[in-house]
């Protein structure tokens, strides 16, 4: 399956920003592939794979957080989320950060603003 672009975006951003503090992640950024979505009417789910046999494994807390987007139709931000489990990536969550329902958001096709770190409102 592929990424939608919003999701495309998404990793890129999550990846530029914390290369540093998880050098593995840029490979594993280069080498997921989406396996499932659903939006959940409080955002969405974006389920990852990554090739444990191949790629280094991430070390470090999960998730990694911090950054925002707005989507069009929506008064509030979505905030991104990127998960991993036993080192591997395997979850990408956006939420909706003022409770909005986004069951009516087609976010494979919805525009969305640039994507922003927002420190102010970071949560580890």
């Amino acid at each position: 399956m592929e990424f939608n672009e919003l999701e495309r975006e998404a990793l890129k951003a999550l990846c530029s920003y914390w290369k540093d503090k998880y050098p593995a992640l840029t490979k594993q950024v280069e080498a997921v592939r989406c396996v499932q979505r659903e939006n959940t009417g409080g955002g969405f789910f974006t389920e990852l794979h990554v090739d444990q046999n191949v790629i280094p494994r991430l070390t470090g807390s999960s998730p990694i957080n911090g950054h925002y987007v707005r989507v069009a139709g929506m008064k509030y931000d979505i905030g991104l989320i990127l998960f991993f489990k036993d080192g591997y990536l395997n979850l990408l969550e956006g939420y909706s950060v003022g409770g909005e329902n986004t069951s009516n958001i087609d976010f494979s096709r919805d525009r969305f603003g640039k994507i922003t770190w927002k420190p102010e409102q970071f949560v580890t």
